[in-house]
């Protein structure tokens, strides 16, 4: 994992834990094991940090959908199919659902 994704990673996990507010950069830093700098390499400051965290979480809720089997043929059998694999996803990634849904009830969106 490069230090982008070890920063994310850790970013998700102390925020679903710990909520936006009480998760400064510097906690990030430390459960990412990079320096302060590093983050700021990387993203401009947190809310551009969290947003980054938002577009992948979203992509990678959003490719777990397209990996269900929809035929075009049977709405309502793809439609059941697409929620399965949406579930299938949050139950495999319960922090990404914690957070998205954090994010989505926050002022950042």
């Amino acid at each position: 994992m490069d230090k982008r994704e070890l920063i994310l990673q850790a970013t998700l996990e102390l925020v679903t834990d710990n909520g936006f507010h009480a998760t400064p950069m510097s906690m990030i830093s430390k459960k990412a094991k990079v320096a302060a700098g590093t983050i700021y390499h990387h993203f401009e400051n947190k809310e551009v940090l969290l947003e980054a965290l938002y577009a992948e979480s979203k992509k990678k809720m959003g490719r777990a959908m397209q990996l269900a089997t929809v035929s075009g043929e049977n709405y309502e059998t793809d439609f059941k199919s697409i929620w399965i694999s949406l579930f299938i996803f949050y139950a495999d990634n319960n922090k990404t659902f914690q957070f998205l849904e954090q994010y989505a009830q926050s002022p950042f969106i």
